[in-house]
């Protein structure tokens, strides 16, 4: 995979092989979980149980509405990035616009949350060097969250 960033603040990758594109792909799928331990993970309340419940109530009727409307919204825009990709001789490509970031950051956040919370992976699990081999959907799933995590990583220095 190669990178390149223009003059306009924009980032084209090219030559993302297939299984990486897939996972691309795949951030959408995880970030839009409808697993109770991902709902639990993307909107912890903001008090224990019993702690302030007209708190809970207000914070589940009145925030939670405008996080899902945000995570949504930071999802289409990655949809959208990806839908654009063109296949190429060595890969796919496609380009992050400068204002598309924070989406980006957003939708890959929602997709590691997602993958941990529906694998019950512990930070051990996410402390361990990425796995060499895909043998299974547990090092699948860990292998994405260490990619995800890359491209963050990766996105923050692009912006500094």
């Amino acid at each position: 995979m190669h990178v390149q960033v223009f003059q306009d603040g924009s980032i084209g990758l090219r030559g993302i092989n297939p299984f990486l594109f897939d996972l691309l792909r795949e951030i959408v799928r995880c970030g839009a979980s409808g697993d109770p331990r991902v709902e639990a993970r993307f909107y912890p309340p903001p008090v224990e149980e019993g702690d302030l419940s007209d708190l809970r109530e207000d914070w589940k009727s009145l925030v939670q509405p405008e996080l899902q409307a945000a995570f949504q919204q930071a999802r289409d825009v990655v949809q959208a990035d990806l839908r654009n990709a063109t296949e190429t001789e060595d890969g796919c490509a496609f380009q992050i616009a400068p204002h598309h970031a924070d989406a980006w950051m957003s939708a890959l956040n929602q997709a590691r949350l997602a993958l941990a919370g529906e694998n019950h992976f512990t930070e051990a699990d996410l402390s361990a060097d990425v796995p060499s081999a895909v043998g299974g959907p547990t090092e699948r799933a860990l292998l994405q969250m260490h990619f995800y995590a890359f491209l963050q990583d990766w996105l923050v220095q692009m912006a500094d």
